[in-house]
């Protein structure tokens, strides 16, 4: 392992939650694309031997030790936990003080090697989902290049009972947090600078969305930082911080404050405005090691703001990389092309030869697939159901039945069925345990079902929006992002879940293949898959995880189909109520927020 030589509720709404998650994602699919590229496959955990550490040289003249324990390996590189002291105290809140974090160091590199590498500290996401920061470590890693990241105070372990929403209600944590985050960074490098596999004159810093704000004010703090890569950032906090929904409490909390304390909390959030450190910033810039990866319909972030940061340090053109408009959210849909120009980024810092590069495709296969892979292929079909749009004239089409018994004597009965078009045409009927049958779907207008009563179009006053959720909750959407986030991912690497699973393949009494998924920590989570006589369609699933038990019955399982328009338009055989389209995009909105609130 590495070392360093110091230098530096009930059952019933359990019901509901499984019930509603396929509801809540293939309505936020209609929505919402994406794709993730490739991974590649996990290799056998080593040993667990934690080891402590000690660090002498410091930002602030402050020794520290961290613990360092092996935690999973993988093809390209080896994960390890990190434990170390926050250099800020918070005197009622003990877990705030010690960071939890995650080093990704490259299959091969250890300490002593005569040519240290570049490192990168990564940042996550406002919304606390750290899905998202692993996948951009393990591409890094990947590539060669060490990376970390940590839980920022207020977040994951560190959280307070409440959680951390208190940030953007608590003016005196608001303005205690901000500047630890900072000091938390700092001791990051401190961290890194000290192990010997690292060059302490290449630490970089990444992060998206508030983490990429955070990265860029963090350089005018710490001058040890040597590159910066800002992904859905900009400048100007405070005009975003009073644009974007997100921070829409801490808008109503500046609002309500009186002229002074609103003032005092202003020019703390100036403090983590990049504006603020333009000009250190500029000096990263000028010589290339700053980039910014932004949309420019990015609902968050205003384009008037990056575009301000970007001027303010004197980005070159070749620098900015512009999403085509993609929105803060559906972003998502470009995180390969994201992900795979932040690892080149920090990959122009490797010594010579020292760049993992990718293994070639074959030309053809010369094996048959693994279980994995052939799970991992229905994973492809399920995340293009969801999230890809079909060409005009054609669909995905989806429809299953589900059967859920949570330890009880009765087992709650549902039915699903979804078919994706081109463009915001969709179709989702369900029949949910306790909430009854309801059908939605956008057509030539939106509409919603109610079987047996009324439909109601939403063609009166048509309005401009770009998708059927335009008035969703950011949030509950931010966490539906990362739910596709991780499903695509593992959809198309093997890396990204075989540290949860393990697949085996066998046969039943039919002969039909089936493929069957454990939890290696605990066996009895396990799923088995039926596949149909062509070895790729599935037929029936079974499951069993926590207490709860049921199956999954694929009635009908198809990719790119024909679909006529008219499958999009609603049922004909209703009472139909004209209403105002914004009325129906709203309800869709609230039904969807209901659906998030009670899947989590």
């Amino acid at each position: 392992m590495p070392n360093s030589s110091g230098r530096g509720g009930g059952s019933l709404a359990r019901i509901r939650s499984g019930a509603l998650l396929p509801l809540l994602l293939a309505f936020a699919g209609a929505a919402y694309p994406a794709r993730v590229r490739a991974q590649p496959a996990a290799a056998a955990p080593p040993p667990a031997a934690p080891q402590t550490i000690e660090v002498t040289q410091t930002f602030n003249g402050a020794p520290f030790s961290y613990t360092i324990t092996p935690l999973a390996a993988r093809e390209r590189y080896t994960i390890y936990t990190l434990r170390y002291p926050s250099p800020v105290v918070t005197a009622d809140l003990p877990q705030n003080n010690t960071i939890p974090a995650e080093y990704y160091l490259p299959v091969g590199l250890t300490p002593g090697t005569s040519q240290a590498r570049p490192a990168a500290i990564c940042l996550h996401i406002l919304a606390g989902n750290f899905e998202l920061v692993q996948l951009l470590c393990s591409v890094l890693a990947s590539n060669g290049v060490p990376a970390i990241w940590f839980q920022l105070p207020y977040y994951g372990e560190r959280s307070p009972p409440g959680g951390r929403k208190m940030l953007l209600t608590n003016p005196d944590i608001f303005a205690k947090v901000l500047p630890q985050a900072v000091a938390d960074i700092r001791r990051t490098v401190d961290l890194l600078a000290s192990r010997t596999e690292i060059d302490p004159q290449k630490i970089g810093i990444s992060g998206i969305s508030m983490g990429g704000i955070l990265a860029g004010a963090a350089v005018g703090y710490e001058p040890r930082l040597n590159r910066a890569d800002l992904i859905l950032a900009g400048g100007d906090l405070l005009r975003i911080v009073n644009h974007a929904n997100e921070t829409r409490k801490l808008h109503e909390l500046l609002e309500q404050l009186p002229p002074d304390g609103r003032a005092a909390l202003e020019g703390h959030i100036r403090k983590m405005d990049p504006l603020t450190y333009a000009d250190a910033l500029s000096r990263l810039a000028k010589d290339g090691r700053v980039l910014m990866i932004n949309d420019d319909d990015d609902e968050v972030i205003p384009k008037d703001c990056t575009l301000k940061l970007a001027e303010a340090i004197g980005l070159p053109p070749d620098r900015m990389v512009w999403l085509d408009g993609l929105g803060h959210y559906t972003a998502m849909a470009a995180i390969g092309q994201v992900i795979d120009r932040t690892a080149a980024f920090f990959a122009e810092d490797l010594p010579a030869g020292a760049r993992s590069e990718p293994a070639p495709a074959p030309t053809a296969p010369t094996v048959a697939p693994g279980p994995l892979q052939m799970v991992l292929a229905i994973l492809q079909q399920a995340s293009e159901m969801l999230f890809l749009a079909p060409a005009e004239g054609h669909c995905h089409f989806a429809d299953l039945s589900v059967s859920v018994n949570a330890g009880g004597d009765k087992a709650y009965e549902g039915e699903l069925r979804y078919i994706r078009g081109a463009g915001k045409r969709f179709r989702l009927e369900g029949r949910v345990p306790d909430l009854g049958t309801a059908a939605f779907g956008h057509g030539e207008f939106p509409w919603m079902a109610i079987p047996g009563k009324k439909v109601f179009v939403g063609s009166q006053s048509p309005v401009d929006v770009a998708n059927p959720l335009a008035y969703a909750d950011n949030q509950s959407v931010a966490k539906v992002r990362v739910v596709q986030g991780v499903v695509a991912a593992a959809s198309l690497g093997a890396m990204s879940v075989e540290q949860w699973v393990t697949a085996t393949q066998e046969k039943d009494t039919n002969g039909a293949t089936v493929i069957v998924l454990t939890n290696p920590q605990d066996p009895r989570d396990m799923l088995r898959l039926t596949l149909r006589a062509d070895g790729k369609t599935p037929d029936k699933a079974t499951f069993a995880a926590r207490g709860t038990h049921g199956s999954v019955t694929f009635r009908q399982w198809q990719t790119r189909t024909i679909g006529p328009d008219e499958l999009f338009e609603p049922p004909g055989d209703l009472p139909r109520q004209d209403v105002l389209q914004d009325d129906l995009y709203r309800t869709f909105a609230a039904l969807f927020n209901f659906a998030v609130e009670k899947a989590e």
